[in-house]
């Protein structure tokens, strides 16, 4: 399913989604709103990229792993409320670089979630290391073929 066909599916359903993304810094909305028409079904989108964006943002607490399943559940959850949107789409991952860091994940692990109705699914994604650039690009490109993926299950399920 492409990005025409979610929007497709979203505006058929008259469904609204939010995005929350952190590691991609914007581009799983720059991927989804390439084509003309978003405004029928994209309701807006979230970037809570420095520390203490997400509890100014989506008023989630701060600590704790943000690079975890769970982690990218709340985001879309959160957004989802905050947007008032039928369908939520969340990522967090680490982009690199590896030097200076804390954490231990390693580089190109991206987690992602989608929320909708009567909906709630994970993924966790290990990608190949690569350049910064590449691995945001990668991130988008997994987040909203999961989208995808989920939206194409529902079609199924009714």
């Amino acid at each position: 399913m492409s990005t025409a066909l979610i929007g497709r599916w979203l505006q058929a359903h008259g469904q609204w989604l939010a995005v929350a993304e952190t590691s991609a810094g914007g581009l799983v909305t720059a991927t989804l709103l390439r084509r003309a028409g978003a405004s029928t079904w994209f309701r807006g989108a979230v970037v809570p990229y420095a520390r203490g964006a997400r509890s100014l943002l989506l008023g989630l607490p701060e600590g704790g792993g943000l690079v975890s399943e769970e982690a990218a559940l709340e985001l879309a959850r959160a957004v989802r409320a905050r947007l008032a949107s039928d369908w939520a789409l969340a990522e967090s991952g680490i982009a690199g670089p590896q030097r200076g860091r804390k954490s231990t994940k390693p580089v190109g692990l991206v987690c992602l979630a989608v929320v909708g109705p009567g909906t709630e699914r994970t993924r966790t994604l290990l990608l190949p290391a690569q350049r910064r650039q590449g691995l945001m690009r990668a991130f988008a490109r997994a987040a909203v073929q999961f989208l995808a993926e989920t939206l194409a299950e529902q079609s199924l399920a009714r």
